[in-house]
């Protein structure tokens, strides 16, 4: 219902199979091309004819899924014309709309080139199951002329291009939905008066047959291709909050807004001659929960302009820094023409630019940070967030860099399906925050409660 009513111009149905995604496809382009709007209904309307094109996986098989559903939900005496191409493929469909006119749409599938999608306008696009990119591109050029809306429905079994820029995007025009198989359990339809949707004891000869991956997407609607995400106690879905949560406490993975100005605050950084350098912020409150609240990625950026940017944003915040941490593999490097360490350079240019800054270097004890990073962010997610439920560790969901790369952390050469070895390395990439992430989840940075010593009366740290 929330993907029908959907009013975004684009917008997406992450499913795991048989969880009602093609259904409902088809039940939109039978609004769009008939006219024939329920009651209930606040999505996109026309009330002119319209013109769309869908696509499936190919003709063999996904296009005569897309038909069988379009014929069960566009009502039988809108039908006007049905014509094949030389596969016996049903790809051009005449609809009579309720004005008087008539609407089309067209089917084509990923096994056609992208070109092939070039050249058409249509008022809507319709893509059942995961499209190559420059499919996508190519054919939502068409929706320019008219402003049109594009529809995903899918599960997210490859194509990763769609977990950045539809399911993890930040545009206020893109609407996505994820849904579990159960949603479609059994259930009584009472306009039709008949038991509709799945049978929970045929979910179950169905789940037993699955791998631990392979539930998370054809079961749960996850994206596979993240099915060796290092980090699986990551949950990102829909926790963000408004800025007087950060110190109410009760919220998921991401929030808004700043930390209070009397928590203690650290920062990481992991510097490189070539890639760019890593900086993270963090706080943390009185309960020991951390708060990572500011990032920086500073591509081709000599140390000292590196250390300028970290004046400019520390004075302008008026925060204290308690502890800085440095990599500990880079930060020892000695420089061959003066003979002086990295973390040297990052203190004597903090000298220069008359502000003094003190490194330690982190623990690179990398599989004991991975799995104390891993406790840190693991609650309970089926469950509501809670004083005694809820990740030690959240994210201003604006740390774009930071956030790609936790998502992106997997281990090297994954196959879905196959047991990990637990010394089995990360792929070597999207590791810079990661690593930060190992250094601050080894660390015990936190709150220095006062002591009084004893007949004294003096507190001290």
């Amino acid at each position: 219902m929330y993907f029908l009513n959907s009013g975004k111009d684009t917008k997406a149905f992450f499913g795991g199979n048989r969880s009602g995604k093609t259904t409902s496809g088809a039940v939109s382009v039978a609004y769009f091309s008939t006219g024939r709007y329920p009651g209930w209904y606040s999505g996109h309307k026309w009330f002119r004819p319209t013109v769309g094109r869908v696509f499936a996986n190919d003709f063999s098989k996904g296009a005569k899924v897309v038909t069988k559903a379009l014929k069960e939900w566009l009502p039988k005496d809108s039908i006007v014309q049905i014509r094949k191409n030389n596969q016996g493929a049903e790809v051009e469909w005449f609809i009579r709309h309720t004005s008087g006119g008539m609407s089309f749409f067209d089917i084509m599938t990923y096994e056609q080139s992208a070109d092939s999608a070039e050249g058409a306008n249509q008022d809507w696009i319709w893509f059942d199951e995961p499209p190559p990119r420059n499919m996508y591109i190519a054919a939502t050029r068409g929706l320019i002329d008219h402003d049109g809306i594009c529809m995903f429905t899918l599960t997210p079994l490859k194509e990763p291009w769609l977990f950045d820029e539809i399911y993890s995007s930040k545009d206020k025009n893109i609407d996505s939905v994820v849904c579990d198989l159960r949603h479609n359990l059994e259930r009584y339809n009472p306009l039709s008066k008949q038991l509709i949707g799945l049978k929970e004891v045929a979910i179950r000869k169905f789940e037993q047959k699955l791998t631990e991956e392979e539930r998370e997407t054809r079961m749960h609607g996850k994206f596979r291709y993240l099915a060796g995400r290092i980090w699986k106690e990551w949950e990102r879905d829909i926790h963000t909050y408004d800025r007087s949560q950060w110190i109410e406490g009760k919220h998921g993975v991401l929030v808004d807004g700043e930390p209070p100005a009397q928590w203690p605050r650290m920062m990481l950084i992991d510097p490189h001659d070539r890639n760019p350098h890593a900086l993270l912020w963090i706080a943390v409150d009185d309960t020991m929960n951390y708060w990572a609240y500011r990032e920086a990625w500073l591509a081709d950026t000599l140390i000292e302009d590196a250390v300028a940017h970290i004046k400019k944003v520390e004075l302008g915040a008026r925060e204290r820094i308690s502890l800085r941490v440095l990599d500990p593999n880079f930060g020892p490097k000695k420089y061959a023409n003066s003979g002086i360490t990295v973390r040297e350079e990052f203190e004597g240019a903090g000298r220069r630019l008359q502000y003094p800054i003190r490194f330690s270097f982190g623990n690179d004890a990398k599989e004991l940070g991975r799995k104390a990073f891993a406790k840190m962010l693991k609650y309970e997610v089926t469950k509501p967030i809670s004083l005694m439920n809820h990740p030690r560790i959240r994210f201003a969901k604006d740390m774009k860099e930071a956030i790609y790369q936790i998502e992106h952390y997997v281990w090297d050469d994954f196959k879905g399906g196959v047991e990990q070895d637990p010394k089995e390395k990360p792929k070597n990439l999207n590791t810079h925050f990661p690593d930060l992430c190992h250094y601050l989840a080894l660390t015990n940075f936190g709150w220095t409660r006062p002591r009084i010593s004893e007949g004294k009366g003096n507190f001290y740290a």
